[in-house]
């Protein structure tokens, strides 16, 4: 799989600029706030319909437009795609619009049927804190994975957050006694059937890393969903007014020889387990996909010593890789000598050499 070419309207400092890439490796050089990282979210958008580091998407717009425009031409085995997604701040022109329109090859399309068109792996500075991080940013990091893999996937994720809310609504109102008891049983039969989609695929990717018998180990864990947990929790759900079992409630951690490297692991041990995570997110994908899906790295040799840049090295060499640095000289050498280069300044691009 390759990205081909971006085009890029109102899009955070982008005005108007169009990128071409190479099908191997692109190296991106500008100093902080030029536009690089703006770069790599814009094709992260196209992968999962999601910003990485905005909360809002109105905060993707180009100050004082009203819309943002992404088009991205991927060559797939099957032929070429034409992948656009407009984000608005929910009106043009005093006309309310939706805050994101998707189109595949010209044609309008919902968000679960345009995301898998295009898949890419994200390596940021922030994925080096995955191991300590809080669950929930686990959650999401394996979210943003599996919502590419499979359309299944992302069917469930929409409509199980839909339901999680609606059934917490429903226990604030049983607590209050403004509802029945009874009326649960509907959405403990949705939150089963999304829920357990979910979780299956989440233990087919965690079953994938555990077959490699690596030494860094994914572990898995799982809050049990079934009938028979829902009902014992029942009095504490309905007193907190929260679904307290669920994907949403699942996480997984680190570990080398057994031990928990959150708690035990050292920097470097935690850097070398976020690698190892790359690669078999960049394996399973390929495995379930027949392609391998682009890999996009922000700025991430600033953040490693030498040997885990020199890690990485044959893991960028397998497919198309876009990189972003403020250093070329960051950028490992034998890269270099292989790589097309490109300055980024002020929103604009241009290729060097």
């Amino acid at each position: 799989m390759i990205v081909k070419k971006l085009f890029l309207q109102d899009f955070r400092s982008y005005t108007h600029e169009q990128v071409h890439f190479v099908p191997s490796v692109n190296v991106f050089i500008g100093d902080n706030t030029q536009g690089k990282t703006n770069l790599l979210e814009a094709l992260f958008v196209l992968a999962t319909g999601t910003s990485f580091r905005a909360d809002l998407d109105r905060d993707m717009i180009h100050f004082h437009k009203e819309f943002a425009r992404l088009t991205g031409v991927i060559e797939r085995k099957e032929g070429d795609k034409k992948l656009e997604v407009m984000i608005t701040g929910g009106s043009i022109q005093e006309t309310r619009t939706p805050y994101k329109r998707y189109l595949v090859n010209g044609v309008g399309k919902r968000a679960i049927d345009s995301i898998g068109v295009f898949q890419a792996i994200l390596f940021s500075p922030e994925d080096l804190d995955l191991v300590t991080s809080s669950p929930s940013v686990r959650r999401k990091h394996l979210d943003f994975f599996l919502i590419q893999v499979s359309r299944e996937y992302r069917r469930a994720v929409r409509e199980y957050t839909k339901t999680v809310s609606q059934r917490n609504r429903l226990l604030e109102a049983i607590s209050k006694e403004m509802a029945n008891e009874s009326e649960l049983g509907f959405w403990d039969e949705a939150l089963l059937e999304h829920g357990t989609v979910m979780q299956q695929k989440r233990e087919a990717f965690f079953a994938f890393m555990e077959a490699k018998k690596k030494e860094y180990r994914f572990v898995y864990h799982k809050s049990i969903l079934n009938h028979e947990s829902l009902k014992s929790y029942r009095k504490k759900e309905i007193a907190s007014h929260t679904t307290l079992l669920g994907p949403h409630r699942d996480d997984f951690s680190f570990s080398l020889k057994g031990l928990d490297l959150a708690k035990y692991g050292s920097r470097g041990e935690q850097r070398t387990a976020i690698v190892q995570l790359k690669l078999m997110e960049l394996e399973f994908m390929e495995g379930q996909l027949g392609e391998r899906p682009v890999f996009l790295l922000d700025d991430i040799f600033s953040e490693l010593d030498h040997a885990h840049r020199e890690e990485l090295i044959p893991l960028i060499q397998k497919q198309q890789t876009l990189i972003t640095a403020t250093d070329i000289h960051l950028v490992p050498e034998e890269l270099r000598e292989e790589a097309t280069m490109y300055h980024v300044s002020g929103g604009r691009i241009t290729r060097m050499g």
